[in-house]
């Protein structure tokens, strides 16, 4: 039995990616020990094992959403200056190793120690360097791998300056010291290999899945489909709204059209973030308000009831992995439009949807003219295209395959 610790110190309680992941982990527990991984999760200063665990230690506080709301005016501050910028993420690198400094306390002898950041990346494996421990290290990388991409799009007053290179220093030690690259979509590992061709050998592609929805849950999809009875084409977005998932183009789009073109379309906003009072004001000041609604931060378990009201599901990121969200959308059977950027190709191409520069102009056109698509049909080669390779079942594999393969 190989023991694996996946050391995660930020929230489990954050709707992304890499936290539904580890969460569907611990969920199928016996079936990694059944292939002979025993796999714990570190965070907060306990190790968990199941999700039962999990959802009892990590009690939701007020406070997070107080410390969020301060993040969030710090963070527009940094835009415009160097020195916040590198305050700010200087004190995540440190708060991190605390996390990491807890970790290590404990001295335990895993076989195989995951990480899903640079941050706890570099500590952990400086440590073991240091050191000399012989536990294998794995380094997820959930973005197109562009180093530090997504940093410059909150502080871009770090581009090319002193701290930007201790960053980068801090970025190439970790790929050239960790046993193993791991990536969620192809074109993160293509970068990766064209920027740092010694990451060949030791790179894994691990595609992003999820569990499908239970046999009821499929039934509820099915029925929410067939009883609408308007002829309103429904769009959807589902995340953080925040200038990256740029909903805020979406709505932009809505508003190009004339009011009569306008009245085809509904648009549901699921999610709460930075940008929310930007889009709100939008809607208000261009008389929108009967045609976008905004849902709030819904239950995980309760999106793909939402999903299900949909046609159409619209993300128009500058920049991601691959995301989880489409993947969603594709299992409730939606048409998908997207952007050309990072891994998004990989899933969504002209059978199941549209890929689209993160244009509102753009967007505008395409709903103006919404009538030339056969969405419904899009839909339904976004449900078949989730069966065939972007199933829980298939990404457990081979993440099985993977931690062998050390």
């Amino acid at each position: 039995m190989k023991i694996v610790d996946v050391v995660r110190p930020g929230s489990m309680y954050q709707i992304i990616g890499p936290v539904a992941t580890l969460k569907r982990i611990l969920s199928n527990r016996s079936f990694f020990q059944e292939k002979g991984l025993d796999i714990s999760i570190f965070n907060r200063g306990h190790f968990y094992q199941t999700l039962q665990q999990l959802s009892e230690n990590n009690v939701a506080s007020s406070k997070v959403g107080i410390k969020h709301r301060i993040k969030e005016y710090f963070d527009r501050k940094a835009k415009h200056s160097y020195l916040l910028s590198v305050v700010l993420v200087e004190y995540v690198f440190r708060t991190i190793k605390q996390v990491v400094d807890s970790y290590l306390s404990y001295k335990r002898n895993p076989d195989v120690v995951v990480l899903h950041a640079e941050p706890e990346a570099y500590w952990i494996i400086r440590h073991f360097k240091k050191k000399n421990i012989k536990t294998k290290t794995v380094v997820f990388f959930h973005n197109d791998c562009i180093p530090f991409k997504m940093y410059l799009l909150y502080y871009p007053k770090l581009d090319s300056s002193s701290y930007w290179s201790k960053m980068m220093k801090r970025y190439e030690y970790i790929i050239n010291n960790a046993d193993k690259l791991c990536f969620i979509c192809e074109a993160g590992m293509k970068n990766i290999n064209r920027l740092y061709p010694q990451t060949i050998d030791k790179s894994f592609l691990i595609v992003n899945g999820i569990t499908d929805l239970t046999s009821q849950e499929l039934k509820d999809v099915s029925n929410i489909k067939q009883n609408r009875c308007d002829n309103t084409i429904n769009l959807c977005c589902v995340g953080s709204v925040s200038v990256r998932k740029a909903q805020r183009k979406v709505i932009e789009a809505l508003g190009m059209l004339s009011i009569e073109k306008r009245k085809k379309f509904h648009l549901a906003i699921l999610g709460a973030g930075p940008d929310l009072p930007y889009c709100k004001e939008f809607v208000e000041k261009n008389n929108l308000c009967e045609i976008v609604s905004f849902e709030g931060a819904v239950l995980n378990t309760d999106v793909y009831k939402h999903l299900a009201q949909a046609d159409i599901f619209v993300l128009l990121s500058e920049n991601e992995g691959l995301p989880i969200s489409i993947i969603e959308a594709m299992r409730a059977g939606l048409a998908i439009i997207s952007t050309n950027v990072s891994g998004i190709p990989e899933l969504v191409s002209n059978d199941n949807g549209l890929l689209i520069r993160p244009d509102a102009e753009q967007l505008a056109e395409i709903l103006f003219n919404s009538e030339k698509y056969n969405w419904k049909q899009m839909g339904e080669n976004s449900r078949q295209l989730y069966e065939r390779k972007f199933t829980f079942e298939r990404m457990k594999m081979d993440y099985v395959n993977m931690i062998k393969s050390l």
